[in-house]
C-alpha cells in the first residue's frame, strides 16, 4: 500500500507539473536499482495500476476543468459557432498525437529511456520553458495552424524527458496565444489522450482478477496530489512565471549528466 501511494504522488505530480513524468520514473528506477530498493517500484510495471493512476489524473483534470467541458459541450448540442470551431481545435490537435503514439510510441519510448538521454531532454524542455521568460504579446486566438504544431508537439512528449504539460503550454506561449487559453488547451487535449492510453490498456488487463486494495490507495493518491499540482501549474501559467520549472530541470539535467560522467 505504502508503495502504491508513493508512486501514485509521484505520478499525479509529474503528471501535470512541466516536468516529465516518464523521466522521472526512468531517473527513480536507475537510483533505486542501484540502492537495491527495486521492489519500490514493482507496482510501476502492472498495468493494472497503470490504468488506475491514469483514470485517476483523467479525472483530476475533468474536474479541475469542469466549468469548461460543461460549456464545450453545451455549445457543441447547440451547434454555437465558438464551440465547434473548438471542438475542431481540440480534434486537429489529437490527430498528430494519435498518429506519433500509435507510430513511433514504443521506438521513441525504447529508443530514448536511457539516463543519459532522458537528462538530456531535461534540459531540452528547461530551455523551452525558459524562453516563455521573453516578453511576447499572448492576445492572440487559437488556429488550426497553431492547434496541429501544439499537437505534433504533444506526440513527441512520449519521449521520455519532455514534459507534455510544459512543452504543448510553452509552444502555445511562444505562439503568442493568450495564456489562460494556452493552459486550458492543452490539458483539453490531454483528456482523449489519456482516455485513449487508459482504454488500450483496459483491454489488455484483467481488471476483475486483478483488483487491488493498495491500487486504489495509489490511484487516491494520484489524484490528489495531480489536482492540487494542476492547480499549481496553472497559477503559474496565468502569472506568466513557466519559466521557473527551467531552472529544476535545469539542476536535474545537468546534475544527472555530471553524475554519470563522474560515476559511469
Amino acid at each position: 500500500m505504502i508503495n502504491s501511494i508513493i508512486l501514485g504522488i509521484i505520478q499525479g505530480i509529474t503528471e501535470f507539473l512541466p516536468v516529465s513524468s516518464s523521466g522521472h520514473l526512468i531517473v527513480l528506477k536507475k537510483f533505486l536499482q542501484k540502492w537495491q530498493l527495486t521492489d519500490i517500484m514493482h507496482k510501476n510495471d502492472d498495468l493494472y495500476f497503470i490504468i488506475l493512476v491514469h483514470f485517476a489524473t483523467l479525472l483530476a483534470v475533468i474536474i479541475f476543468f469542469r466549468k469548461q467541458i460543461i460549456s464545450l459541450g453545451k455549445g457543441i448540442l447547440h451547434q454555437e459557432k465558438a464551440a465547434m470551431q473548438y471542438c475542431k481545435y481540440i480534434i486537429a490537435a489529437t490527430v498528430p498525437t494519435a498518429v506519433i503514439g500509435f507510430f513511433l510510441e514504443e521506438y521513441l519510448t525504447v529508443f530514448f529511456s536511457t539516463t543519459v538521454v532522458v537528462a538530456f531532454f531535461f534540459i531540452i524542455t528547461a530551455i523551452l520553458l525558459g524562453l516563455t521568460r521573453f516578453k511576447i504579446a499572448h492576445n492572440k486566438d487559437l488556429t488550426l495552424v497553431a492547434a496541429l504544431i501544439i499537437g505534433i508537439v504533444q506526440g513527441l512528449a512520449v519521449i521520455p524527458g519532455i514534459s507534455r504539460s510544459g512543452s504543448t503550454i510553452a509552444v502555445a506561449l511562444l505562439l503568442g496565444i493568450n495564456r489562460n487559453k494556452a493552459g486550458e488547451f492543452s490539458f483539453l487535449i490531454a483528456i482523449p489522450v489519456i482516455l485513449g492510453v487508459t482504454l488500450l490498456k483496459f483491454t489488455e488487463a484483467d481488471v476483475i482478477n486483478n483488483f487491488v486494495l493498495a491500487d486504489a490507495f495509489g490511484a487516491g493518491a494520484a489524484f490528489i496530489s495531480g489536482y492540487f499540482s494542476l492547480k499549481l501549474l496553472m497559477s503559474f501559467v496565468k502569472k506568466g512565471n513557466l519559466y521557473n520549472f527551467s531552472y529544476y530541470l535545469c539542476l536535474l539535467g545537468g546534475g544527472l549528466l555530471i553524475y554519470l560522467m563522474l560515476y559511469l
